[in-house]
């Protein structure tokens, strides 16, 4: 390769040209390791692509699949005891997710907490945590993701 014979010169004693050869030669190896890294990335999708946008028993079945892996079917109760009757399975789950976004369990926490650890906030700070998101600041977030990054597993 190049960029070794290059380097093995610059060892020897290289003189500035051979810097900013090797520059260049750097350069436009990462630029190939993008291409390529792309050119995989499409060519893992190829299948997906050309067999999932037809009308065919492969489509079908994906969807079958997929349907069925996100579908609840039972939840465990308290008890221990599992519940597949759909109303229980929505109310259960309904149950959770307002016991666990209500202000009642943040009491809990704040009377376990010594009184001394934590500097007080003044008004005007309170106020600028609870303000809104404005339109502006939720999308200059999106647009400074990364592309073809996935969340992470808490969905941020």
């Amino acid at each position: 390769m190049r960029l070794e014979g290059v380097q093995r010169k610059l060892a020897d004693g290289g003189r500035w040209h051979l810097l900013k050869l090797e520059a260049k030669l750097r350069v436009t190896l990462n630029e190939m390791l993008d291409q390529l890294e792309t050119f995989w990335f499409q060519k893992s999708r190829v299948d997906a692509i050309r067999d999932g946008d037809r009308n065919t028993r492969y489509f079908h079945l994906s969807a079958i699949i997929k349907r069925r892996r996100n579908k609840i079917e039972a939840l465990q109760n308290a008890e221990g005891v599992w519940e597949s009757n759909p109303e229980v399975v929505k109310s259960m789950v309904l149950n959770y997710y307002t016991s666990l976004f209500t202000d009642s369990s943040h009491s809990v926490i704040q009377s376990n907490l010594p009184s001394n650890c934590f500097p007080l906030l003044k008004n005007a700070q309170v106020s600028a945590f609870a303000k809104d998101f404005t339109a502006k600041e939720v999308k200059d977030a999106l647009f400074s993701m990364k592309p073809f990054k996935a969340s992470g597993p808490d969905g941020y």
